[in-house]
């Protein structure tokens, strides 16, 4: 197996683990295969790290200055997406840029715009980096620095008899995205969604602070593929049961006008940014009244089991389907 699209992006990440070297420090409870690394500081504090990359031509295409705003946003927005995860909050972030030649001050006054933007938004300051010529096309390196005193909220946590949940509605950015290379018109709501994601920071710490959350994940890459990466960490399966799954209304009947299978919207196309988690069994009820409380929009959509793999069900009945998430490779 030689071709990197014979291993996937995370058959990369474990082969390239093994080079790397082992028990480098304990202070780091969680290295690599979860949202964020974690280490163990003091005060009884734990501080995650993160990174992301976006590339021109792979997630986001030139435009004019406010599309280069929108990026900005973007950039910080899905790296917070992976603190709200794991409970935390932001404590900063160092910017990586890579320009081609032909890029223009305004052009990157309008993309620092944007991230200054998001940085109000969800107290996140840039506190550094680094910029360079890039060869190809433009390159954006964010790496984040958040914190907990709580307990992390790890991909590992699930057990069997679990409930399976989420947050906010899904679909609604993968559906924009086909819309918009289709050439198709979409509601404002929803392109929305695609190009200025919102965080779940503080839906992620409610649920760090209730106590009986067992696993969680932010939907970055489709409920499918990150449903997949819970039950392999946590080693159990799942069954989800498709009618509960939470979307925007008129959804189906958007996806027929543009010609995109809802399930597969829902399920394959990513860009949620969503928070997928367990919870323990019994905690259902109380869960309940403290999501109304908190103003938290969650769904129950599944459960967790003994043995491995997802399993989808419809009106009761396991239909003879199967979901895959976003590959890189």
């Amino acid at each position: 197996m030689s071709r990197l699209s014979d291993l996937g992006e995370f058959g990369l990440i474990a082969h390239l683990e093994k080079i790397l070297p082992g028990g480098v420090s304990k202070e780091w409870s969680v290295a690599i295969g979860d949202d964020c690394a974690v280490r163990r500081s003091s005060g009884g504090r734990s501080e995650f790290l993160t990174q992301d990359l976006l590339f021109e031509g792979v997630h986001f295409l030139p435009g004019n200055s406010k599309h280069w705003e929108t990026v900005g946003w973007k950039a910080l927005a899905v790296n917070l997406s992976d603190i709200a995860a794991m409970g935390g909050e932001p404590v900063g972030a160092v910017i990586g840029l890579g320009l081609p030649k032909r890029a223009k001050l305004r052009e990157v006054e309008a993309l620092y715009r944007g991230l200054a933007r998001a940085a109000r938004r969800f107290s996140c300051p840039v506190v550094g980096g680094d910029t360079n010529r890039s060869r190809g096309g433009w390159t954006l390196a964010v790496t984040v620095l958040g914190e907990t005193r709580r307990r992390p909220l790890l991909r590992s946590g699930a057990r069997p008899g679990d409930s399976l949940w989420v947050t906010g509605e899904l679909g609604g950015a993968s559906l924009a995205w086909r819309a918009e290379r289709k050439g198709k018109k979409i509601p404002a709501a929803m392109r929305r969604r695609l190009l200025l994601p919102t965080p779940r920071l503080e839906w992620g710490g409610h649920l760090a602070a209730f106590g009986e959350v067992g696993a969680a994940i932010d939907l970055s890459d489709g409920l499918a593929g990150d449903l997949g990466h819970v039950a392999r960490a946590s080693r159990v399966g799942f069954d989800v049961d498709l009618e509960t799954l939470p979307r925007p209304r008129g959804f189906a009947g958007l996806c027929e006008r543009v010609g995109v299978d809802a399930l597969e919207a829902m399920l394959e196309g990513g860009e949620d940014y969503e928070l997928l988690f367990t919870l323990r069994a019994g905690a259902e009820k109380a869960f309940g009244d403290y999501a109304r409380s908190r103003g938290l929009k969650v769904a129950r959509i599944g459960r967790a089991r003994r043995g491995s793999g997802i399993r989808w069900f419809e009106n009761g009945r396991e239909i003879p389907r199967r979901f895959g998430g976003y590959r890189h490779f």
